[in-house]
């Protein structure tokens, strides 16, 4: 399937194009995202913290969630981020190929179904800067949210949390410089009466990104913070 240039939203396409029956990698029929065949060869999160999803040896919560919990207290992340999945969603983010939004989104809500108690009130994407949607068209995390929300069902909150400051990519630095860029860069401009938020972007690093924004919510009165994210990076602190 072609890509899709600069499309606000996935419900601008046609219903076959949300709901596409083929698998995203060898386009068999299959309306899971992956056929059955081709989910064997996803980099899937075996065994992982309980509680930030960091890759683990045997279950249970890291020694940094022991030591130095995050604000959100759960997290859902089914893969790994490596090939297929690190490959699809670099073609989400830098070559507009909206499609692979939808094969995620299904495999994040099957992943989430496993643990229905874990359904919050909200799905919230993490928020872009406005000079950053501008560049790239369309925010990532939103197209997935959109999509596992008509799945599961649970309504998106796209005006609870903006982003306020124009923070430069992640990319290269340390943890300590991850969390300092990323310190203060959301606001909550509605956050109603929710208990329970899933904050929802394409993937967690060191965390430092849905950390501060479930920061922000648990100060402006949100009860629980839980995240969602379709992979999870190595990422060695420095």
């Amino acid at each position: 399937m072609p890509g899709v240039k600069r499309l606000n939203s996935v419900f601008t396409m046609p219903l076959d194009y949300f709901l596409p029956e083929k698998c995203a990698l060898c386009a068999c029929p299959s309306s899971l995202g992956f056929c059955i065949n081709c989910q064997k060869l996803l980099p899937w999160m075996d065994c992982c913290c309980e509680i930030c999803s960091v890759h683990l040896n045997i279950p249970g919560i890291c020694g940094r969630c022991q030591t130095n919990p995050p604000m959100y207290g759960h997290s859902i992340i089914p893969f790994r981020y490596q090939p297929p999945v690190s490959d699809h969603i670099k073609a989400l983010k830098y070559s507009d190929q909206l499609h692979y939004a939808v094969s995620m989104a299904k495999m994040l809500s099957l992943w989430v179904m496993k643990n229905p108690s874990a359904l919050p009130d909200t799905i919230i994407p993490i928020p872009l800067h406005r000079q950053r949607i501008r560049q790239r068209g369309f925010n990532q995390s939103s197209e997935i949210s959109r999509i596992a929300g008509r799945i599961l069902g649970v309504p998106t909150g796209h005006a609870i949390i903006k982003r306020v400051k124009n923070t430069v990519t992640q990319v290269g630095l340390s943890e300590k410089m991850r969390a300092k860029n990323v310190k203060n860069a959301f606001a909550v401009k509605n956050p109603g009466n929710h208990r329970h938020v899933a904050l929802l972007d394409d993937v967690v690093t060191s965390g430092s990104t849905v950390n501060a924004a479930a920061a922000s919510l648990i100060a402006a009165g949100v009860k629980r913070v839980s995240v969602w994210a379709v992979a999870r990076s190595s990422f060695t602190a420095k």
